[in-house]
């Protein structure tokens, strides 16, 4: 059975007006959607489900750095950054409800590792436009962060994209 828990948000966690949180249940598995439009989850060639929105879309920061210009271009490295207040709003779903997936954007997912997990886009479906799209609903992609040391001796996190069956 299909259904949708409201779950009331700490006053101290609130983010502006964000009081509630919709969680979507399927078949016992959680999901809360971190994104502005419905995700599309295929169950198996038969059953599809739709995960609502859950009434909050997280924020990222990025930064841009010069990394390198050559001939014709600038090259620019990115960086997707959690913002403060979602990361503890986030931290606190995920130790409430350990076993929830918060689905949200690659990006997303790259600002908030560990926590927020990207859509695995069904094969043969990934390059069609977002209203066709299905993710699978129990493989998801989970961004890790690695320490690695470079050649100059410098540190740096590297992320690494992985995906597991929930």
């Amino acid at each position: 059975m299909n259904r949708i828990r409201i779950i009331d948000i700490p006053p101290r966690l609130r983010i502006g007006d964000i009081r509630q949180v919709k969680m979507y249940i399927y078949r016992g598995k959680k999901f809360i959607n971190l994104t502005t439009h419905p995700i599309v989850l295929q169950v198996n060639n038969h059953i599809d489900i739709t995960i609502p929105t859950s009434g909050i879309s997280i924020k990222i920061e990025t930064e841009y750095e010069l990394a390198e210009i050559n001939k014709t271009n600038k090259l620019f490295k990115l960086k997707y950054l959690a913002q403060q207040k979602w990361l503890n709003m986030l931290k606190w779903l995920k130790m409430k409800y350990p076993d929830v997936v918060l689905l949200g954007s690659i990006l997303a997912a790259y600002a908030y590792p560990k926590l927020v997990y990207a859509v695995m886009i069904v094969k043969g479906l990934e390059k069609e436009k977002r209203q066709k799209k299905k993710g699978y609903w129990d493989k998801f992609i989970v961004i890790e962060r690695k320490l690695v040391e470079t050649k100059n001796n410098k540190e740096c996190y590297i992320f690494i994209p992985t995906h597991f069956n929930n």
